[in-house]
């Protein structure tokens, strides 16, 4: 059982042939083997565990991040570090969270200048309009400039919504 053979039998013309035969054991596996084998096995693992763990744990957080960013909590910032790529992705994303982040406040800024800025004239036509004496064409005119005043209102509660802040009552 613990032997290995080895036949080989080679032609040497039509009526004959040269055998031989290779007899020895099996070498049996020494201790001191397997256990560095396995001491290899555990080492290679952990080694293997906490590079994999360098590069998720900042890539969990960008994850996370842009998940955060998406749901319009603010811009958060990610920490540049692990492997030069992942720093890389982390100083890329901070980079255009801030841009967009600066380009939402502008967009915020200009509708809340525009609604305000439409409040003037709309109450100037408005008073205007009490001047009128055709009564048809005052409340058909009166129509458009409620329709106008509405659209401003939407605008200054779509500007601060995007800011987070409460709508004015």
């Amino acid at each position: 059982d613990d032997m290995e053979v080895i036949q080989t039998i080679v032609p040497i013309d039509a009526h004959r042939t040269m055998s031989s035969l290779l007899v020895r054991p099996t070498p049996a596996w020494p201790i001191q083997i397997m256990i560095a084998a396995a001491v290899a096995i555990v080492v290679t693992s952990l080694g293997a565990a906490l590079v994999a763990r360098r590069v998720v744990r900042p890539l969990s957080e960008l994850t996370r991040a842009a998940s955060e960013m998406a749901r319009g909590s603010g811009p958060p910032h990610v920490a540049e570090q692990g492997p030069a790529d992942v720093r890389n992705a982390a100083a890329a994303f901070n980079t255009m969270a801030a841009r967009v982040t600066r380009t939402l406040e502008s967009q915020r800024h200009l509708l809340s200048a525009v609604g305000h800025d439409l409040r003037t004239p709309l109450t100037a036509m408005r008073i205007n309009l009490e001047f009128v004496d055709d009564d048809e064409l005052r409340d058909g005119r009166m129509r458009n400039l409620e329709e106008l005043q509405a659209l401003s209102e939407q605008v200054l509660t779509a500007a601060r919504g995007a800011s987070g802040e409460e709508p004015l009552q």
